[in-house]
């Protein structure tokens, strides 16, 4: 591993009581970071990558590592090398619910989508949807018999 630079912090970083290689924490997120946080978890179906996400974010805002210049995967490595996820852990009560605040969020959404749809549901009539599907039916049938007719041509 690369030697650690750190980035000149302020007070609220301070330094844990476990550690002796000069990384400092700071043991909280403003709202926007939060925000942005989750927002970049939501990019991803897969667990693991909003897992990866959130703590490459951590390290970047709640460290006094400075990180210009190094790539996400590598962030992820130093994290992991220098086990700053159980300090995250331990001084970040937030770590933890980003996961959750990023799971709800989405239920919200998908909670907002299914009303909206109840509720357009009650003026759909299901007569007008079952024709409609007659007639694309058709269309699909017409349009194979032009095609097969092409092609015997």
């Amino acid at each position: 591993m690369k030697e650690l630079k750190f980035r000149k912090v302020g007070k609220e970083f301070k330094e844990s009581v476990d550690r002796t290689d000069g990384i400092k924490f700071r043991s909280f997120y403003t709202l926007s970071e939060i925000r942005g946080i989750v927002k970049d978890m939501k990019q991803y179906d897969e667990k693991v990558l909003r897992y990866f996400s959130k703590l490459v974010s951590t390290a970047k805002l709640c460290t006094n590592i400075d990180f210009t210049g190094i790539e996400d995967e590598e962030i992820y490595d130093i994290c992991s090398e220098l086990k700053l996820v159980e300090d995250f852990e331990c001084i970040i009560p937030e770590f933890f619910k980003l996961e959750e605040i990023a799971r709800d969020d989405s239920v919200k959404v998908l909670k907002d989508f299914l009303d909206t749809v109840n509720k357009k549901i009650d003026k759909f009539d299901v007569k007008d949807m079952i024709g409609g599907f007659e007639k694309i039916k058709d269309l699909i049938k017409d349009s194979a018999k032009e095609e097969s007719t092409k092609d015997a041509k």
